[in-house]
């Protein structure tokens, strides 16, 4: 049985289509902390989605990555601070953060 998300750390006024790309990052995060394969990469295309999503909203890059700074350094689950040490949860921040500048500037790039 999968665990109930606790990320309490919403952005306020996201549009339903963003709140449903943060719920996927959210489940993909948390999967993750539970060690399920293929979770990396799913996390990875979900911020991606989730980053594409902010950006249209008018999100600058700044609070964009801000955000996805703040959601990775949030344990999603319970068992999630202790699945991923605060070392490891930085090292997967600057990770997603490498991810999703790419991704922001991708799109950027696509829509100038």
């Amino acid at each position: 049985m999968e665990r109930q998300s606790t990320q309490t750390n919403v952005p306020p006024g996201e549009s339903p289509l963003t709140e449903a790309a943060r719920e996927r990052a959210t489940s993909a995060l948390g999967r993750l902390e539970h060690g399920q394969r293929d979770a990396m990469d799913e996390l990875r295309e979900a911020l991606c989605s989730y980053v594409g999503a902010l950006r249209h909203e008018g999100w600058t890059r700044e609070a964009t990555l801000a955000t996805v700074r703040t959601l990775i350094a949030t344990p999603v689950t319970p068992d999630g601070a202790i699945a991923l040490t605060p070392i490891v949860r930085d090292a997967l921040a600057e990770l997603t953060l490498e991810w999703c500048q790419a991704e922001y500037d991708r799109l950027a790039a696509a829509t100038a």
